[in-house]
């Protein structure tokens, strides 16, 4: 029995479908080996020429290095001469501030220096300005302090503290210091100082003080020419405390072995004590020792005749600067009398002079 013709067929497409496997398979198996020959064709490494560049890039590497320890040093360097210059300039800086200091302290005794040569210069021009109006009130007064050698006599008993008796009485009893602010006192040093400041520069000085005894003010004779002499005179005059009696009589007997060429007196009225009133035996009003404590106007009058008596031989000038006294009316007769005998002058200042 014949098999049917759709059995070959099949059998066809069988074989044909295994062909195209068989073909597929092949197919897939070439491209494997094409991906697989692409896969292994790795390419080909220059070790030399890696080295090189290795080497190359080592060289370059290295000189950087050197070049960053070259700059290193060299910064080093530059901040060691930074350090330096910053020593220096601290150093510099400092003598700077040193002589701007120097310069500052130069500058204030530069200006005291001025103050000082301004003042002198002041007090100079005021010094001859008062000298003007020294010799032009001597000139108005009438008294001239003239001579080679001058001596000063300058009353310091109680009596020249003030003009009446009831005021000399209570500045008395008080404190040195306040005797020595009383006004007629201060007349009295001024007076003094006029004196001074008038001696002639090319002339010798001494000044005494009286009252019971005598006490010399100067170091012997000083020349008026030495402002130190003058000052001195001067400083020793404020220390004064006026108290006690008058003796006029001491203080000429005193003076006139010194050989004065003139002599000046500052005083407020006649001697209260002398050989006369300190004797013993009564004479010429006195009543010595054993009489009267007070002592009277006759007695007074009859010392100061022994003064007269005591300078009859002296030939050089006496005047005589007469402050205001109660109670003693002979003294300005008698003292002009004294004067004019030894070609003086009796002055009586009102109480603005000097």
């Amino acid at each position: 029995m014949r098999r049917p013709e759709g059995f070959n067929l099949a059998f066809l497409d069988i074989m044909a479908c295994g062909l195209g496997a068989v073909v597929l398979i092949l197919v897939l198996l070439k491209n494997q080996e094409g991906a697989s020959a692409e896969v292994q064709q790795e390419p080909v490494v220059d070790v030399a020429a890696l080295e090189q560049q290795i080497s190359k890039l080592t060289n370059e590497v290295q000189k950087l290095q050197d070049q960053l320890e070259s700059q290193n040093s060299k910064s080093s360097d530059e901040q060691d001469k930074t350090k330096a210059l910053v020593s220096q300039l601290q150093i510099v800086k400092a003598q700077v501030q040193a002589k701007a200091e120097e310069l500052k302290r130069l500058q204030q005794a530069l200006v005291a220096a001025n103050k000082g040569l301004n003042s002198k210069l002041a007090s100079l021009q005021n010094s001859n300005i008062e000298v003007e109006q020294q010799k032009a009130q001597e000139f108005l007064i009438g008294l001239e302090v003239k001579g080679e050698r001058i001596v000063i006599l300058v009353d310091s008993s109680a009596s020249m503290l003030a003009e009446t008796l009831i005021d000399i009485t209570l500045l008395k009893s008080k404190k040195p210091a306040d005797r020595q602010k009383a006004a007629k006192w201060v007349r009295t040093k001024r007076a003094t100082k006029w004196l001074l400041a008038n001696v002639p520069q090319n002339s010798e000085f001494r000044v005494f003080q009286f009252s019971e005894k005598v006490k010399e003010l100067t170091n012997g004779w000083a020349k008026a020419n030495n402002p130190k002499a003058l000052s001195d005179a001067q400083a020793l005059i404020e220390k004064i405390d006026p108290i006690g009696g008058t003796n006029v009589e001491d203080a000429i007997s005193t003076t006139l072995p010194l050989n004065p060429s003139s002599i000046y007196v500052i005083t407020d009225g006649l001697p209260t004590i002398g050989k006369r009133a300190q004797s013993l035996v009564p004479s010429g009003g006195c009543g010595g020792l054993t009489g009267k404590s007070r002592v009277s106007g006759e007695c007074r009058e009859s010392l100061f005749v022994d003064v007269e008596s005591l300078s009859r031989s002296f030939r050089g000038s006496i005047s005589v600067i007469l402050l205001p006294l109660e109670g003693d009316p002979a003294a300005a007769p008698l003292y002009t009398r004294w004067t004019l005998a030894h070609n003086g002058t009796v002055l009586s200042p009102a109480k603005g002079w000097p």
